[in-house]
């Protein structure tokens, strides 16, 4: 697991609350994260990660600072038909919106040069066989493509993968990928007072079960220089496929008034 600590005995403690009948009320855990609805205990804003598995750690370096996860991917990594790069993920079931404050760039802070270097979000199956996932990201595809930075979205049906871009010069904003039913949207946005653009939405009944969900860099060319961080992740629940545009980030339950006390869990 490397850096990354194991959810295991947090979940414990969210199992036992609900067992007894306090699963709808909001608190706040040893880790500091508020819990309003049944994915909230996934958020993070990185003093410490609340991702439960890193797939393909040796394809990347990862660190925290500063409350960010940095990803730093290897050179000729990429998240692109049969290939599978880093993929830091908590499973996640349900209608649901991930969203993530997201900066790429060189790896000496400035504009990240073409040749895709991508960092984002990636929803994928768990299931073996063919990679079944679902990306939306910041970086540069292929020089032909664009000279600058853009949002990418790519999805990868039985390790065959679609991809469409627009431009997105500053490569920093934040980005959101959603499941509602059998339906994904990929949508970017610069700020939190701007509206979401929606870059992508399609069928994608492959993505029907658990999935594996978080952030993601890779790095296809022999030079690695691109660096992704990520300063926050939140997870909500849908009730409608409209929320997906609608719900707040950060979520508003860690605006709210203070929270009750609650007993600890011993153990």
């Amino acid at each position: 697991m490397g850096n990354f600590k194991s959810l295991a005995q947090y979940m414990m403690q969210v199992a036992v609350i609900s067992t007894v009948g306090c699963q709808a009320a909001e608190f706040e855990d040893a880790m500091g994260f508020r819990i309003s609805s049944e994915l909230d205990y996934l958020d993070a804003d990185f003093e410490i990660s609340t991702v439960e598995e890193v797939l393909n750690e040796p394809a990347a370096t990862v660190t925290y600072a500063n409350g960010r996860m940095i990803i730093e991917p290897l050179a000729y990594t990429a998240w692109y038909n049969t290939s599978a790069a880093v993929h830091a993920s908590s499973v996640v079931e349900g209608n649901f919106a991930a969203t993530a404050e997201v900066a790429v760039m060189n790896r000496r802070g400035g504009v990240v040069a073409p040749q895709w270097r991508i960092g984002g979000l990636l929803m994928r199956s768990l299931d073996d066989g063919p990679i079944q996932s679902y990306l939306g990201g910041f970086g540069t595809p292929d020089r032909r493509t664009s000279q600058v930075p853009v949002f990418e979205f790519k999805s990868t049906v039985s390790s065959s993968s679609t991809i469409g871009s627009s431009s997105h010069p500053s490569g920093r904003g934040q980005i959101r990928l959603c499941r509602f039913g059998s339906t994904v949207r990929a949508l970017y946005r610069s700020t939190s007072d701007d509206p979401w653009t929606v870059a992508d939405t399609r069928e994608r009944p492959e993505l029907d079960g658990p999935l594996a969900v978080g952030p993601v860099a890779y790095n296809y060319h022999a030079i690695p220089d691109l660096r992704a961080e990520f300063e926050s992740l939140d997870f909500t629940t849908l009730d409608s496929e409209d929320e997906c545009e609608s719900a707040p980030f950060p979520a508003e339950a860690f605006e709210e008034e203070p929270l009750d006390e609650v007993e600890p869990i011993e153990g």
